[in-house]
């Protein structure tokens, strides 16, 4: 029913939300300079986005709605490309805090982060496959 998306002509990358059929669009970040990589949950209530927080890169939640904002990641380095796991509980996302980028998952809460990929080299652009 909504098409959530990135887009600059404010004049800085932000997070957009619109009707299926083009209506209604509006801006849903306000804070920051820096908004991308939008991803709707599985159950269509929150939006995974890739935030600017002082320097680096991190990993927030934004209801449709535009009414409550959520920073999960608060780690060094660039926490960005979130994606949803398939019964909305969990997010798979890339992380270069130490060094090389790799997959990190995290709990819907913030809890239970963990490193998923050890191989040398980067990891990117994760997506989760569905059920």
């Amino acid at each position: 029913r909504q098409i959530v998306y990135n887009s600059d002509r404010g004049g800085s990358p932000q997070i957009y939300i619109m009707d299926a059929d083009g209506s209604d669009q509006r801006r849903l970040t306000f804070e920051g300079t820096f908004n991308s990589t939008p991803a709707f949950s599985p159950k269509g209530d929150w939006i995974a986005y890739t935030c600017r927080v002082g320097s680096h890169e991190q990993v927030c939640l934004i209801a449709p709605d535009g009414a409550r904002r959520v920073q999960l990641t608060d780690a060094a380095g660039d926490n960005d490309t979130p994606s949803w796991a398939p019964d909305g509980r969990h997010l798979v996302f890339v992380s270069n805090r130490e060094g090389s980028k790799n997959l990190y998952v995290i709990g819907v809460d913030g809890t239970g982060e963990e490193r998923l990929t050890m191989e040398p080299g980067d990891h990117q652009l994760p997506s989760w496959s569905p059920f």
